[in-house]
């Protein structure tokens, strides 16, 4: 899921960035009417569709009997993508729609299940129709989770485990429409009457094959209690013999790459450990915290019997709180009470037995192998994630219409008659309170009386709120407290779906004493702690790769952290020695040694590395001034690999006729939007610069601010406000060299008035040159600043942690300048790092084929999936 939160965010860049591809397709006869064109335009569909909750409270079909199988072979219609049908069964492939017919014998409610085999790293996304309508809101974005698995762990140089990076698992798997928020545990229910329906699929870039498209009856779970009674009355017995153990980082199948078995070296309680090594022990923790994602593990059981499930975890995140877990085997919920079972705070390592109070509960498996698997669930918080999504939502929207009154700053001596000029404005505050305190009171409960964060969040808002109630006269005074407590109400919207646990070991047996795994005395604990620390003298925590038997070993710096440094390392040894053995014909070893130290303590020294990563962009050029660097222009297949990037990114990295880097990282500006905002005001996402200005005047008259990039350097990369000014002037086509590169253009007429231009954005449209003491993210997510230009992976950030605005924002290209010709020139400026090789280096041919390989689509790929995977 995160995975698809990152990739959809590059997929959106690529979008703008990228000229439109068109995917060939058989079109259908207009004429025909069995091939009649699917419903493509959804948005208004689900602007007037009811939401899943309003849909199912007015379902009134009873459980099905019958599962009811859809036909693939009968897919009436396919427009946009491939529709190919194959021995395994449909392959669809591309962007488009797909639709099939299908017979119900009598009214029922039912699951969707798709048995599918997904290729590629992406979660494809989906809508679905039925009978050409869209039965609630969320079936117009629907996700089909790809499955993960990994090669156990690897080894560094000195001995120390890691875990390897995982890869998708392309074969078939059944799989539900079901909610991804974690707001509803079950699949969705569909509610069908007797007789014909169609089934309408929208994928959005898939390529998948379905095996399968079944309407299952929606079944409930048995009670524990009733369960036990059925297991009694067919004489089922406790399983004998050892109990069985998994090791919590064996999981042989993730719902995430970013689900990496991982290393407790604290701790002599996880297993297995190691006193000086690094040894992988256990999966999960804050990485597995997302509702829907789960873990899996095989079972090869000995024998028929009843099994109790005993393990070891750690849940030392959610203080007073619990992390939630849905237990499945074989993809079935085995009873009720497996939905939401529940792992309370503490430090350290637990151990426990599932079941209720003493009494474990119990499992009827048969002899052979199952498939057991845990995935994240809101459990019984779920009902106030979803209320409090709501409530933060209408209190953002009142603070919106007060400050829209007031600005952020009241004026203490003015009288702002706030319960006059916003209608409702008292009943909205009293109506807030109460369900705020309700909520709290609601969690208290649920928490045994613990009072947490969460808790104090809601408890401080309302507080903010009955002041305001109880003088109504001096309401804008609470403003500023208002918005800090709201805030902090926003940010629990997206902590409360943060379910994190780690697993070490579970153990299954019929005997339930040896099924808690053993926990390390005193003593025990005191010498591990002491011969771990005697260790962490002997330690290279400084360096990792190098291959014993290399027939060359490069030297490279990195000033990184020691996993992302390993996880460098274990490519190399696995992509780049080979290229290298191939392109070369020699073994060429690297050594990567982590240090905060500049290339000029080690040209000084005597000591330098052969190659430099992630140089910031004037490094190169300053180093080649002095013949620092090696000129990469001499290599005979320079022109070829500079082929790779896009047209420009190597100029920044040219000094005289030679080229000193490679662009190994890049960076730009996009324009970010509130589209509820700018449709309460009457504005248009702005394509050219003055209506950005058009728009910043009518944001400010109603007291809320355009946000534009105003420090030095907002990142490594070095893009902050003079990126607005490059991106001025290149819009404007002035120069900023000669044409002999041999002085500098910036005090031209030209381009002192594009700077005019580009300051009296800040002087007489009044942006503020500060933004307050608050992040543009805080603000934009507020509403304070519903319009900015501000980093491209802020798309990210926002699209993860603020839930709460979901559907009420967008991103679009950086404004432009119009042109003579009327075509507005959109041009952004960029930022980067480079990376070279050192003059004085020995091996400049093995360092150049590193270059190559390291600036290759296909190993900054895979270095960034496999930090995803390893880091988390």
């Amino acid at each position: 899921m995160k995975s698809a939160i990152r990739i959809g965010a590059l997929a959106l860049l690529a979008a703008f960035l990228l000229p439109a591809v068109g995917v060939s397709a058989a079109q259908p006869a207009p004429d025909d009417p069995a091939q009649a064109p699917l419903v493509s335009n959804l948005s208004d569909d689900a602007s007037l569709s009811p939401d899943y909750a309003a849909y199912a409270e007015n379902a009134t079909a009873p459980a099905g009997e019958t599962s009811v199988s859809v036909d693939l072979n009968g897919a009436s219609a396919a427009q946009g993508l491939t529709a190919a049908a194959t021995d395994e069964g449909l392959h669809l492939q591309g962007t488009g729609s797909v639709r099939f017919g299908f017979d119900v014998p009598a009214a029922a409610s039912f699951q969707l299940q798709l048995t599918c085999r997904i290729v590629g790293e992406l979660d494809p996304e989906y809508s679905l129709l039925l009978d050409e309508t869209l039965p609630f809101a969320e079936a117009r974005a629907l996700i089909l989770p790809q499955y993960w698995t990994d090669d156990g762990v690897r080894f560094d140089a000195d001995g120390n485990e890691f875990s390897s990076a995982a890869r998708p698992d392309e074969t078939f798997y059944d799989r539900f429409a079901a909610d991804d928020t974690g707001v509803y545990s079950e699949p969705y229910a569909f509610s069908l009457t007797a007789g014909h329906h169609t089934l309408t699929l929208s994928f959005t870039d898939v390529d998948l094959t379905l095996s399968a498209l079944t309407f299952l009856p929606v079944r409930q779970a048995p009670a524990y209690a009733d369960l036990a009674r059925t297991y009694a009355e067919r004489g089922y017995q406790k399983a004998t013999g050892a109990p069985l153990s998994l090791q919590g980082e064996d999981a042989v199948l993730k719902t995430d790459r970013s689900l990496p078995a991982r290393s407790d070296t604290e701790s002599p309680n996880v297993s297995p450990h190691d006193f000086v090594r690094s040894r992988v022990n256990y999966i999960g923790g804050g990485d597995w915290n997302s509702p829907g994602e789960s873990l899996s593990w095989e079972l090869d059981v000995p024998s028929d019997g009843l099994y109790a499930l005993g393990l070891r975890f750690k849940q030392d995140q959610l203080i007073n709180g619990y992390s939630y877990r849905r237990l499945t085997i074989d993809g079935a919920l085995p009873f009720a009470e497996a939905a939401n079972l529940r792992f309370f705070y503490k430090s350290g390592w637990q151990t426990a037995l599932l079941g209720e109070g003493e009494e474990p509960y119990y499992f009827y498996l048969t002899a052979g192998r199952h498939l057991l698997t845990l995935s994240v669930t809101l459990g019984e918080t779920a009902a106030f994630y979803g209320e409090l999504k709501q409530l933060a939502a209408e209190i953002g929207d009142l603070y919106l219409n007060i400050v829209m009154i007031t600005g952020e700053s009241p004026d203490a001596n003015r009288d702002y008659d706030l319960f006059n000029q916003i209608p409702g404005f008292n009943d909205f505050l009293s109506d807030y309170r109460d369900r705020l305190n309700a909520l709290a009171e609601a969690a208290e409960a649920l928490s045994g009386k613990r009072t947490g964060q969460y808790v104090g969040a809601l408890k401080n808002m309302a507080r903010v709120l009955s002041s305001m109630l109880k003088n109504p006269y001096l309401a804008q005074d609470y403003v500023s407290d208002y918005y800090t407590q709201y805030t902090n109400l926003s940010s629990w919207v997206y902590e409360m779906k943060s379910m994190p646990l780690a697993i070490d070991e579970l153990r299954l047996g019929g005997e339930a004493e040896t099924l808690k795994p053993e926990q390390a005395g005193f003593f025990r604990a005191l010498t591990f702690t002491l011969r771990r620390f005697l260790a962490s003298f002997s330690g290279d925590y400084n360096s990792a790769g190098s291959i014993s038997d290399a027939d060359v070993t490069l030297k490279i710096w990195v000033n990184w952290g020691l996993d992302q440094t390993r996880a460098l390392a274990q490519q190399i040894e696995e992509s780049f020695v080979p290229y290298a053995q191939q392109t070369l014909g020699k073994k060429v070893g690297v050594k990567l040694q982590i240090t905060a130290a500049t290339l000029i303590n080690g040209l000084l020294s005597g000591d330098q590395p052969d190659l430099a990563l992630s140089m910031p962009r004037t490094d190169p050029l300053n180093y080649a001034m002095r013949g620092a660097l090696c000129d990469l222009s001499t290599f005979s297949d320079c022109a070829a690999v500079l082929d790779r990037f896009q047209p420009g990114a190597d100029l920044p990295y040219r000094y005289g006729n030679g080229l000193y880097a490679l662009p190994d990282t890049q960076s730009f500006y996009l324009l970010y939007y509130r589209s509820d905002i700018l449709e309460s005001l009457g504005l248009s996402v702005p394509e050219t610069w003055e209506d950005f200005l058009h728009a910043t005047a009518v944001i400010q008259r109603n007291n809320m601010q355009a946000y534009l990039p105003v420090s030095a350097l907002t990142n490594n990369a070095g893009l902050g406000a003079c990126g607005i000014y490059a991106s001025l002037l290149m819009q404007d086509g002035i120069p900023v060299y000669n044409a002999d590169k041999t002085a500098c253009l910036l005090d031209s007429s030209d381009a002192i008035a594009t700077f005019t231009r580009w300051t009296e954005m800040f002087t007489q449209y009044k942006i503020p040159t500060t933004n307050t003491n608050q992040s543009f993210y805080t603000r934009f997510r507020v509403g304070l600043c519903p319009l900015g230009i501000d980093l491209y992976t802020q798309y990210t950030v926002l699209q993860t942690a603020a839930p709460e605005i979901k559907d009420r924002w967008g991103i679009a290209l950086l404004p432009g300048t119009r042109g003579a010709d009327g075509k507005i020139n959109r041009t952004a400026s960029g930022a980067g790092t480079g990376c070279g090789i050192l003059e004085k280096s020995a091996h400049k041919q093995e360092a150049w084929a590193f270059l190559k390989w390291w600036t290759s689509a296909d190993a900054q790929l895979a270095y960034n999936n496999a930090l995803e995977s390893v880091l988390g």
